[in-house]
Protein backbone atom coordinates (compact mmCIF):
# COMPACT_ATOMS: atom_id res chain seq x y z
CA UNK A 1 0.00 0.00 0.00
CA UNK A 2 1.50 3.45 -0.90
CA UNK A 3 0.04 5.98 1.10
CA UNK A 4 0.10 9.95 0.99
CA UNK A 5 -1.26 12.88 2.21
CA UNK A 6 -2.16 16.21 1.68
CA UNK A 7 -2.29 19.24 4.20
CA UNK A 8 -4.63 22.25 2.96
CA UNK A 9 -8.24 24.19 3.27
CA UNK A 10 -10.69 21.40 2.02
CA UNK A 11 -13.96 21.81 0.95
CA UNK A 12 -16.37 18.24 0.43
CA UNK A 13 -20.00 17.71 0.27
CA UNK A 14 -21.93 14.93 2.04
CA UNK A 15 -25.35 15.58 0.24
CA UNK A 16 -26.83 17.91 -2.97
CA UNK A 17 -26.50 21.43 -2.25
CA UNK A 18 -29.10 22.24 -4.11
CA UNK A 19 -31.46 20.10 -1.91
CA UNK A 20 -29.64 20.86 1.56
CA UNK A 21 -28.09 23.86 2.88
CA UNK A 22 -25.39 22.13 5.00
CA UNK A 23 -24.42 19.67 2.18
CA UNK A 24 -20.98 21.42 1.74
CA UNK A 25 -18.09 21.34 4.28
CA UNK A 26 -15.49 23.36 4.49
CA UNK A 27 -12.33 22.71 6.90
CA UNK A 28 -10.06 25.38 7.40
CA UNK A 29 -7.18 22.82 8.30
CA UNK A 30 -8.31 19.87 6.55
CA UNK A 31 -6.30 16.74 5.53
CA UNK A 32 -6.83 14.60 2.51
CA UNK A 33 -5.35 11.00 2.85
CA UNK A 34 -4.77 9.09 -0.58
CA UNK A 35 -3.53 5.01 -0.59
CA UNK A 36 -2.95 3.52 -4.09
CA UNK A 37 -4.63 6.91 -5.64
CA UNK A 38 -8.07 6.17 -4.05
CA UNK A 39 -8.91 8.73 -1.36
CA UNK A 40 -9.61 7.37 1.68
CA UNK A 41 -10.52 10.23 4.09
CA UNK A 42 -10.74 13.78 4.12
CA UNK A 43 -11.64 15.66 7.47
CA UNK A 44 -9.91 17.84 9.85
CA UNK A 45 -6.39 17.67 10.36
CA UNK A 46 -6.38 17.48 14.09
CA UNK A 47 -9.01 13.66 13.69
CA UNK A 48 -7.04 12.37 11.21
CA UNK A 49 -3.67 12.74 11.46
CA UNK A 50 -3.36 9.44 13.75
CA UNK A 51 -4.62 7.41 10.49
CA UNK A 52 -1.39 8.61 8.57
CA UNK A 53 0.83 5.22 8.52
CA UNK A 54 4.36 5.81 9.80
CA UNK A 55 6.71 7.72 7.37
CA UNK A 56 3.90 9.06 5.43
CA UNK A 57 4.61 12.14 3.57
CA UNK A 58 2.43 15.03 4.34
CA UNK A 59 2.24 17.93 1.62
CA UNK A 60 1.72 21.17 3.35
CA UNK A 61 -0.31 22.76 1.20
CA UNK A 62 -2.36 24.83 4.26
CA UNK A 63 -2.01 28.03 1.66
CA UNK A 64 -4.29 26.19 -0.76
CA UNK A 65 -8.11 24.82 -1.12
CA UNK A 66 -8.68 21.40 -2.31
CA UNK A 67 -12.10 20.44 -4.04
CA UNK A 68 -13.79 17.42 -5.35
CA UNK A 69 -12.80 17.40 -9.06
CA UNK A 70 -15.51 19.16 -10.82
CA UNK A 71 -18.41 18.40 -13.82
CA UNK A 72 -19.32 20.09 -16.34
CA UNK A 73 -23.01 19.02 -17.39
CA UNK A 74 -22.69 20.00 -21.07
CA UNK A 75 -19.84 20.14 -23.35
CA UNK A 76 -19.58 19.22 -27.20
CA UNK A 77 -15.80 18.05 -27.47
CA UNK A 78 -15.84 18.18 -31.20
CA UNK A 79 -16.02 22.29 -30.69
CA UNK A 80 -12.39 22.03 -29.56
CA UNK A 81 -11.16 23.79 -32.40
CA UNK A 82 -13.90 26.69 -33.13
CA UNK A 83 -14.41 28.24 -29.58
CA UNK A 84 -15.96 31.13 -29.77
CA UNK A 85 -16.76 31.36 -33.34
CA UNK A 86 -18.57 34.47 -34.12
CA UNK A 87 -22.45 34.42 -35.42
CA UNK A 88 -25.34 36.01 -35.18
CA UNK A 89 -27.27 33.14 -33.58
CA UNK A 90 -27.59 29.79 -33.04
CA UNK A 91 -28.78 28.63 -36.44
CA UNK A 92 -26.25 30.08 -38.58
CA UNK A 93 -23.50 29.26 -36.31
CA UNK A 94 -24.22 25.66 -36.82
CA UNK A 95 -23.93 26.00 -40.56
CA UNK A 96 -21.19 28.04 -40.90
CA UNK A 97 -18.84 26.31 -38.26
CA UNK A 98 -20.35 23.21 -36.26
CA UNK A 99 -21.36 21.08 -39.05
CA UNK A 100 -17.95 21.67 -41.28
CA UNK A 101 -15.75 20.90 -38.51
CA UNK A 102 -17.63 18.14 -37.06
CA UNK A 103 -17.33 16.49 -41.01
CA UNK A 104 -13.64 16.07 -40.04
CA UNK A 105 -14.40 13.24 -37.72
CA UNK A 106 -14.88 10.55 -40.55
CA UNK A 107 -10.96 10.77 -40.14
CA UNK A 108 -9.92 8.55 -36.95
CA UNK A 109 -6.99 10.41 -36.59
CA UNK A 110 -8.57 13.58 -36.26
CA UNK A 111 -11.30 12.24 -33.53
CA UNK A 112 -8.03 10.64 -31.48
CA UNK A 113 -6.17 13.82 -31.42
CA UNK A 114 -8.69 15.95 -30.67
CA UNK A 115 -10.30 13.46 -27.79
CA UNK A 116 -6.42 13.79 -26.08
CA UNK A 117 -6.64 17.42 -26.31
CA UNK A 118 -9.83 17.77 -25.19
CA UNK A 119 -9.44 15.50 -22.08
CA UNK A 120 -5.74 16.91 -20.91
CA UNK A 121 -7.89 20.45 -20.93
CA UNK A 122 -10.50 18.85 -18.91
CA UNK A 123 -7.63 17.69 -16.54
CA UNK A 124 -5.51 20.68 -16.35
CA UNK A 125 -8.74 23.04 -15.45
CA UNK A 126 -9.62 20.37 -12.60
CA UNK A 127 -12.77 18.81 -14.73
CA UNK A 128 -12.93 15.07 -14.03
CA UNK A 129 -16.63 14.16 -14.77
CA UNK A 130 -18.73 15.47 -17.68
CA UNK A 131 -21.69 15.19 -19.55
CA UNK A 132 -20.68 14.94 -23.59
CA UNK A 133 -21.76 15.50 -27.11
CA UNK A 134 -19.92 13.83 -29.58
CA UNK A 135 -20.68 13.81 -33.24
CA UNK A 136 -22.62 11.35 -35.77
CA UNK A 137 -20.10 9.42 -35.95
CA UNK A 138 -19.84 6.45 -33.26
CA UNK A 139 -15.62 6.29 -34.23
CA UNK A 140 -15.91 10.01 -32.10
CA UNK A 141 -17.65 8.77 -29.20
CA UNK A 142 -14.94 5.76 -29.52
CA UNK A 143 -12.00 7.44 -29.45
CA UNK A 144 -12.95 10.01 -26.87
CA UNK A 145 -14.24 6.48 -24.68
CA UNK A 146 -10.86 5.50 -24.99
CA UNK A 147 -8.97 8.17 -24.51
CA UNK A 148 -10.99 8.81 -21.31
CA UNK A 149 -10.55 5.18 -20.17
CA UNK A 150 -7.24 5.63 -20.64
CA UNK A 151 -7.18 8.61 -18.14
CA UNK A 152 -9.14 6.87 -15.52
CA UNK A 153 -12.17 9.83 -16.04
CA UNK A 154 -16.14 9.17 -15.53
CA UNK A 155 -17.05 10.94 -18.76
CA UNK A 156 -21.36 10.13 -20.00
CA UNK A 157 -20.84 10.37 -23.86
CA UNK A 158 -23.16 10.18 -26.88
CA UNK A 159 -23.40 9.88 -30.27
CA UNK A 160 -25.11 12.69 -31.53
CA UNK A 161 -28.62 11.53 -33.57
CA UNK A 162 -29.56 13.92 -36.06
CA UNK A 163 -31.55 12.10 -39.21
CA UNK A 164 -33.07 16.30 -40.99
CA UNK A 165 -32.45 19.55 -41.02
CA UNK A 166 -28.85 19.39 -41.07
CA UNK A 167 -26.28 18.27 -43.54
CA UNK A 168 -26.34 14.89 -45.55
CA UNK A 169 -22.51 14.59 -44.75
CA UNK A 170 -23.69 14.56 -41.11
CA UNK A 171 -26.83 12.86 -41.70
CA UNK A 172 -27.88 8.87 -39.74
CA UNK A 173 -31.38 7.48 -40.40
CA UNK A 174 -33.57 6.54 -37.31
CA UNK A 175 -32.60 2.92 -37.84
CA UNK A 176 -28.71 3.85 -38.32
CA UNK A 177 -28.88 5.82 -35.31
CA UNK A 178 -30.43 3.34 -33.08
CA UNK A 179 -28.31 0.45 -34.40
CA UNK A 180 -24.74 2.54 -33.96
CA UNK A 181 -25.86 4.01 -30.61
CA UNK A 182 -26.79 0.24 -29.62
CA UNK A 183 -23.32 -0.69 -30.34
CA UNK A 184 -21.57 2.13 -28.50
CA UNK A 185 -24.10 1.20 -25.07
CA UNK A 186 -23.09 -2.53 -25.28
CA UNK A 187 -18.93 -2.09 -25.51
CA UNK A 188 -18.74 1.58 -23.59
CA UNK A 189 -21.74 1.69 -21.07
CA UNK A 190 -20.27 0.50 -17.29
CA UNK A 191 -17.50 -0.04 -18.34
CA UNK A 192 -15.04 1.23 -15.41
CA UNK A 193 -16.11 4.33 -15.53
CA UNK A 194 -17.37 5.49 -18.80
CA UNK A 195 -21.36 6.11 -19.42
CA UNK A 196 -23.39 6.45 -22.44
CA UNK A 197 -26.36 9.27 -23.09
CA UNK A 198 -28.86 9.01 -25.75
CA UNK A 199 -28.13 12.38 -27.51
CA UNK A 200 -30.53 13.44 -29.83
CA UNK A 201 -29.14 17.16 -30.91
CA UNK A 202 -32.05 18.76 -30.43
CA UNK A 203 -35.48 18.32 -31.61
CA UNK A 204 -35.20 20.28 -35.02
CA UNK A 205 -32.59 17.53 -36.53
CA UNK A 206 -34.95 14.46 -35.32
CA UNK A 207 -37.51 12.71 -36.79
CA UNK A 208 -40.14 11.82 -34.99
CA UNK A 209 -39.46 8.37 -36.01
CA UNK A 210 -35.51 8.91 -34.61
CA UNK A 211 -37.26 10.42 -31.37
CA UNK A 212 -39.26 6.97 -30.85
CA UNK A 213 -35.90 5.11 -31.89
CA UNK A 214 -34.46 6.68 -28.90
CA UNK A 215 -37.55 5.82 -26.78
CA UNK A 216 -36.85 2.61 -27.19
CA UNK A 217 -32.95 2.27 -26.17
CA UNK A 218 -34.20 4.23 -23.18
CA UNK A 219 -36.81 1.66 -22.41
CA UNK A 220 -34.22 -1.44 -23.14
CA UNK A 221 -31.16 0.24 -20.99
CA UNK A 222 -33.28 2.39 -18.37
CA UNK A 223 -29.73 3.20 -16.65
CA UNK A 224 -28.75 5.29 -19.25
CA UNK A 225 -28.79 8.73 -19.63
CA UNK A 226 -30.29 11.13 -22.04
CA UNK A 227 -29.30 14.82 -23.05
CA UNK A 228 -30.40 17.18 -25.22
CA UNK A 229 -31.15 21.15 -26.04
CA UNK A 230 -34.35 22.85 -25.28
CA UNK A 231 -34.90 26.19 -26.65
CA UNK A 232 -31.53 28.16 -26.76
CA UNK A 233 -33.15 31.72 -28.92
CA UNK A 234 -35.95 32.46 -30.34
CA UNK A 235 -35.97 31.57 -34.21
CA UNK A 236 -35.19 27.42 -33.22
CA UNK A 237 -38.25 27.90 -30.85
CA UNK A 238 -40.65 29.26 -33.44
CA UNK A 239 -39.10 26.53 -35.99
CA UNK A 240 -39.72 23.49 -33.44
CA UNK A 241 -43.23 25.10 -33.01
CA UNK A 242 -43.79 24.09 -36.78
CA UNK A 243 -42.53 20.85 -36.69
CA UNK A 244 -44.18 19.77 -33.88
CA UNK A 245 -47.70 21.29 -33.58
CA UNK A 246 -49.85 20.20 -30.91
CA UNK A 247 -47.38 20.16 -28.25
CA UNK A 248 -47.52 22.10 -25.06
CA UNK A 249 -44.11 23.23 -25.43
CA UNK A 250 -40.27 22.56 -26.73
CA UNK A 251 -39.59 19.93 -23.45
CA UNK A 252 -42.96 18.97 -24.15
CA UNK A 253 -42.04 17.30 -27.03
CA UNK A 254 -39.10 14.87 -24.87
CA UNK A 255 -41.45 14.65 -22.27
CA UNK A 256 -43.48 12.55 -24.35
CA UNK A 257 -41.33 10.15 -26.05
CA UNK A 258 -38.77 9.57 -23.50
CA UNK A 259 -40.36 9.59 -19.95
CA UNK A 260 -41.90 6.46 -18.27
CA UNK A 261 -44.10 4.96 -18.42
CA UNK A 262 -43.81 5.56 -22.11
CA UNK A 263 -41.66 3.81 -23.84
CA UNK A 264 -41.99 3.38 -28.03
CA UNK A 265 -41.89 0.31 -29.67
CA UNK A 266 -40.07 -0.60 -32.91
CA UNK A 267 -42.07 -2.08 -35.92
CA UNK A 268 -40.83 -5.10 -37.52
CA UNK A 269 -39.35 -2.92 -40.62
CA UNK A 270 -38.59 -0.19 -38.14
CA UNK A 271 -39.40 2.63 -36.87
CA UNK A 272 -42.73 4.70 -37.73
CA UNK A 273 -42.69 8.21 -38.16
CA UNK A 274 -45.80 8.77 -36.28
CA UNK A 275 -46.60 11.65 -33.51
CA UNK A 276 -45.56 11.54 -29.93
CA UNK A 277 -48.01 10.01 -27.69
CA UNK A 278 -48.53 13.70 -26.08
CA UNK A 279 -49.61 15.32 -28.82
CA UNK A 280 -53.38 13.73 -28.62
CA UNK A 281 -53.03 15.29 -25.00
CA UNK A 282 -52.35 18.71 -25.61
CA UNK A 283 -54.22 19.28 -28.88
CA UNK A 284 -56.06 21.86 -27.50
CA UNK A 285 -53.83 23.47 -25.16
CA UNK A 286 -52.30 25.78 -28.45
CA UNK A 287 -53.87 29.32 -26.56
CA UNK A 288 -51.61 28.44 -23.13
CA UNK A 289 -49.85 31.84 -22.49
CA UNK A 290 -45.91 31.57 -22.75
CA UNK A 291 -45.19 32.13 -18.91
CA UNK A 292 -47.58 29.48 -18.14
CA UNK A 293 -46.14 27.23 -20.66
CA UNK A 294 -42.42 28.18 -19.04
CA UNK A 295 -43.73 27.80 -15.47
CA UNK A 296 -45.48 24.27 -16.14
CA UNK A 297 -41.77 23.31 -17.69
CA UNK A 298 -39.86 24.06 -14.51
CA UNK A 299 -42.47 22.56 -12.08
CA UNK A 300 -42.25 19.32 -14.76
CA UNK A 301 -38.70 19.48 -14.10
CA UNK A 302 -38.37 19.36 -11.13
CA UNK A 303 -41.29 16.57 -10.23
CA UNK A 304 -39.49 14.02 -13.01
CA UNK A 305 -36.62 12.61 -11.26
CA UNK A 306 -33.57 12.36 -12.38
CA UNK A 307 -34.40 15.51 -15.10
CA UNK A 308 -31.63 18.45 -14.87
CA UNK A 309 -31.06 21.22 -16.72
CA UNK A 310 -27.67 22.93 -17.66
CA UNK A 311 -27.45 27.00 -18.54
CA UNK A 312 -24.97 27.74 -21.90
CA UNK A 313 -22.70 30.00 -20.50
CA UNK A 314 -19.32 31.52 -21.96
CA UNK A 315 -16.33 29.76 -20.22
CA UNK A 316 -12.86 30.07 -20.82
CA UNK A 317 -10.25 27.30 -20.06
CA UNK A 318 -6.66 27.66 -18.73
CA UNK A 319 -5.11 26.47 -21.67
CA UNK A 320 -1.97 26.28 -22.55
CA UNK A 321 1.12 25.35 -25.52
CA UNK A 322 -1.10 24.56 -28.03
CA UNK A 323 -3.56 27.72 -28.23
CA UNK A 324 -2.81 31.14 -29.96
CA UNK A 325 -4.66 33.67 -28.32
CA UNK A 326 -6.48 36.81 -29.89
CA UNK A 327 -9.07 38.91 -28.47
CA UNK A 328 -12.75 38.73 -29.58
CA UNK A 329 -15.99 41.39 -29.17
CA UNK A 330 -18.83 38.58 -28.14
CA UNK A 331 -22.35 40.01 -28.14
CA UNK A 332 -24.09 39.24 -24.68
CA UNK A 333 -27.20 40.63 -22.88
CA UNK A 334 -25.59 42.62 -20.60
CA UNK A 335 -23.63 44.32 -23.79
CA UNK A 336 -20.32 43.66 -26.32
CA UNK A 337 -17.85 42.17 -23.57
CA UNK A 338 -14.68 41.09 -24.61
CA UNK A 339 -12.66 38.16 -23.73
CA UNK A 340 -9.43 35.95 -24.70
CA UNK A 341 -10.45 33.15 -27.37
CA UNK A 342 -7.86 30.87 -27.41
CA UNK A 343 -7.38 28.49 -30.57
CA UNK A 344 -6.10 25.41 -30.58
CA UNK A 345 -3.45 25.11 -33.19
CA UNK A 346 -4.66 22.99 -36.10
CA UNK A 347 -2.76 19.50 -36.13
CA UNK A 348 -4.42 18.33 -39.48
CA UNK A 349 -4.43 19.96 -42.80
Amino acid sequence: MTQSAFRAQLLTFNGDPAQSSNAAVFNEDGLLIVEDGHVVAAGVYAALASQLAPGTHVEEMRDKLIVPGFIDTHIHYPQTDMIASPAPGLLPWLETYTFPIERRFTDPAYARDTASFFVDELLASGTTTALVYCTVHKESADALFTRSEARNLRMVVGKVLMDRNCPEFLRDTAQSGYDDSAELIGRWHNRGRQMYALTPRFALTSTEAQLEACGVLAGKHPDIFIQSHVAENHDEVKWVADLFPGHRSYLDIYDGWFHPPFRAAATPTGFRARASPRRAATENAQHVRVREQAQHDRERVREVNGVRHAHGAFAEQVVRDRFAARRVPVEHPLGVLEFEQRVRQPTFG
